[in-house]
């Protein structure tokens, strides 16, 4: 009997790994990330850590309310963790049970052992979860300080760029934040004199056009392009006069943060150099969006357009009140 059991935990070890190998992600139809699979193999290996047969186990307790509410609030306490309860967000267990919920609608012979109670719970749940990551982030976007005002940012990087003796790489990217401030993605953008027909990120010299092709949201947004203003251009044609691969680099061929450009180390240098303590990326997202603080919808809904997220994006995650 105990082999069989051991039989039947290993199928259906294989038809979860299986359809998370295969998975697609339900908006675009594209198989889901690497990133992802991993955290869902992950996930299921801690769900196993409650129980080796977890799925099956978590199905035939369903008519034992008490024992399987008790499954339930394991996975909520995250007893496969070695951090004390005390000090855990139960919301980080939100992605749990979507996961699990996931799972059990894409596995026939879990799906119809799912029964009403079994399935409501599991939506109890997540809306649980849900509302304690929402509560959790309403402090965060009503008490986290802003790391720089959005007109100190506009002022500081005016003055730089009419400085001779500041970098061109440190004049570019500031700029090219005040007006398209995306994500990290500036760091591997080629320059060419044509367009090329490829998924790389580029910069045409002659069309002054910045073409965003591989970037988080692009599955979403597709691909990108940016009209760059003039004087950051000839900023930009002149490291390209001098033979410089891409717009922001270390060396002439030679990007910052390795082989993707990262950006983020040397985001967080110049800033400390230029504005005397240091902030990133997000910081200079966060910044823009609460200078929109007191504008209409419609210019918080086109500055998100221009930030390729979206309005409740914003207004959720990087909109902060300064105390």
């Amino acid at each position: 009997m105990e082999d069989n059991n051991i039989s039947v935990n290993n199928k259906m070890d294989d038809k979860i790994i299986n359809l998370i190998d295969n998975m697609k992600n339900k908006k675009t139809g594209n198989p889901i990330s690497d990133k992802t699979k991993i955290n869902y193999k992950g996930m299921y290996e801690n769900l196993k850590k409650i129980d080796s047969d977890f799925f099956n186990k978590l199905l035939e307790l369903q008519d034992n309310k008490k024992e399987f509410n008790a499954l339930l609030r394991k996975v909520r306490n995250q007893v496969f963790t070695d951090k004390p309860q005390k000090d855990l967000n139960f919301a980080r267990s939100k992605g749990y049970f979507i996961f699990i919920s996931q799972i059990i609608s894409l596995i026939p012979e879990l799906k119809e052992k799912l029964t009403e109670y079994g399935d409501n719970r599991l939506e109890q749940y997540k809306k649980e979860t849900f509302k304690q990551q929402e509560n959790l982030q309403d402090d965060k976007v009503q008490f986290e300080k802003l790391k720089i005002k959005w007109s100190d940012y506009v002022k500081k990087v005016k003055e730089l760029t009419d400085d001779d003796g500041i970098d061109l790489n440190d004049k570019i990217l500031l700029n090219l934040y005040r007006f398209y401030p995306i994500r990290d993605n500036y760091g591997k953008v080629l320059l060419t004199d044509k367009d090329l027909d490829d998924n790389e990120n580029f910069y045409n010299v002659k069309t002054k056009l910045f073409h965003l092709n591989n970037y988080k949201t692009k599955d979403t947004y597709g691909k990108q392009k940016f009209l760059i203003p003039d004087f950051i251009s000839k900023m930009i044609k002149e490291r390209y006069d001098e033979g410089n691969k891409f717009m922001i680099s270390k060396t002439k061929d030679k990007t910052f943060g390795g082989k993707d450009g990262a950006l983020k180390q040397y985001i967080q240098r110049i800033t400390k150099k230029y504005f005397g303590s240091p902030f990133g990326v997000n910081d200079i997202r966060k910044s823009v969006i609460a200078s929109f603080e007191n504008k209409s919808i419609q210019s918080k809904r086109e500055l998100a357009k221009r930030m390729l997220n979206s309005y409740t994006t914003q207004q959720e995650i990087y909109k902060r009140m300064e105390l």
